[in-house]
């Protein structure tokens, strides 16, 4: 019995965009100096939360030092509990677009809104993932317009 409601002839004919045949090649992202595709292994890694500068920067130079290609951090973390820490917000950003240029590393964080967006634009090193499935599509569209690269979360090349 197939798991799957639809077969794979369906599926391309709903979202053709998402279709390998709609794009053979594979997708690439292009973030600073660093290009992720499927024809590379990108290492992004970082603290789930930015919680100071010293925590920040002590990541930083155990990512570099690993070989990493990305720094990530949250500055923004949405908490089931409204009394847990939800990150530093735009002092955050400001500290992951300081210890990104510092490392050498770009810079990944999520956006949790679209209110949110204009801090990530001052900070051009800045690169934000966005769970897709979380945000509403005229949220989504709104991105489009703003000079931010954007990685989604959850990305299979």
């Amino acid at each position: 019995m197939n798991r799957y409601p639809h077969d794979e002839k369906n599926i391309m004919k709903e979202y053709p965009l998402a279709a390998r045949s709609a794009c053979p090649q594979g997708s690439a992202v292009a973030v600073g100096n660093v290009t992720i595709s499927r024809n590379s292994l990108t290492l992004i890694a970082g603290p789930c939360a930015v919680e100071s500068r010293e925590q920040l920067w002590q990541t930083a130079a155990a990512v570099k030092a690993a070989g990493a290609d990305m720094l990530r951090g949250g500055a923004f973390k949405p908490r089931t509990s409204p009394y847990a820490f939800a990150g530093l917000g735009a002092e955050g950003l400001h500290l992951l677009a300081k210890a990104g240029r510092e490392f050498g590393l770009p810079v990944v964080s999520e956006i949790t809104a679209e209110e949110e967006l204009p801090l990530f634009e001052p900070e051009n090193a800045v690169v934000f993932a966005v769970p897709l499935s979380e945000l509403p599509f005229d949220e989504l569209q709104s991105f489009d317009q703003r000079r931010v690269e954007f990685l989604p979360a959850r990305l299979f090349f």
